[in-house]
């Protein structure tokens, strides 16, 4: 009997809670956008692997949230674009390191510099190889 194939990371998720969430329980969640739906807050986004997903589920139970619904969706074609250009950024800095050291984003500019850091930090590709 052959194992089950595990699904590739990271993966996009839409997590749906009762209620209207404040500003500062959604900052609980800095890598999900959150949206009013009805009576409902859905909180969306890219999540690294399991233990994020895991993550996120312990910190709706943890604020006493009422979880309705979580689904897997298809990764958008700008993220799949984002996930592209941090891998390189992350190759970059030599075949795997953390994008931090080596220059691996020199020449890119500051600011994209900074947002290429902050992303690969978000999607947990800073470990690569």
């Amino acid at each position: 009997m052959m194992a089950p194939q595990r699904e590739a990371w990271p993966q996009r998720y839409q997590i749906r809670v009762r209620g209207q969430l404040g500003e500062t329980v959604c900052s609980a969640f800095p890598a999900l956008q959150a949206r009013v739906d009805g009576g409902d807050t859905v909180l969306t986004g890219v999540l690294a692997d399991q233990a994020a997903l895991y993550g996120v589920l312990a910190e709706v139970e943890g604020l006493g949230l009422e979880l309705i619904d979580v689904h897997r969706l298809p990764l958008a074609l700008r993220e799949v674009s984002r996930l592209t250009l941090v891998a390189a950024a992350v190759a970059r800095a030599g075949g795997g390191e953390q994008a931090e050291g080596a220059g691996a984003l020199d020449g890119v500019g500051p600011a994209v510099g900074a947002e290429l850091r902050v992303q690969v930090a978000d999607v947990g590709l800073d470990g690569v190889r």
